[in-house]
């Protein structure tokens, strides 16, 4: 770099002329460019990670009785984010699923004990021939325990 333009670029920093706060200024430029371009970790791992969310998918040893429960039991993140997005698509408050666990399965009904961190427990009721039902166990506590 030239002379002149290294003076003109520190005046503009605001940093005296000279080889030591241009040194600074290049060491905190790489610390920059390095947490900068660390990789982003999602929100489930971060939270997973403080022991905050959980992997479990079964609760008292249900077995699912319908094939989209099936699927959900495969990929924990998966779960959590399609149980986010129904609450949420239901006009509900959900910004981020952190247990989704299967309670119940019975004759082709699933129930799913779905918590939320920000709106609580919600119990999520799925048949063959009807739409899920979702339910808030803050409005409904006897279904939550």
């Amino acid at each position: 770099m030239a002379v002149g333009h290294r003076s003109a670029m520190l005046r503009v920093l605001g940093l005296p002329n000279g080889p030591t706060p241009m040194r600074h200024f290049l060491a905190a430029l790489c610390v920059a460019l390095c947490l900068c371009s660390c990789r982003q970790r999602t929100s489930f791992e971060n939270y997973s990670n403080a022991g905050i969310v959980s992997d479990e998918s079964i609760e008292h040893g249900a077995v699912p009785t319908l094939p989209m429960s099936f699927e959900m039991m495969r990929d924990p993140d998966r779960r959590r984010t399609f149980f986010q997005e129904l609450i949420s698509s239901s006009g509900n408050q959900c910004r981020m699923v952190t247990r989704a666990v299967l309670t119940e399965a019975l004759d082709e009904t699933d129930l799913w004990k779905v918590t939320c961190a920000d709106s609580g427990q919600w119990i999520v009721t799925f048949t063959r021939d009807y739409p899920p039902e979702i339910s808030s166990c803050t409005k409904q506590k006897q279904e939550c325990s």
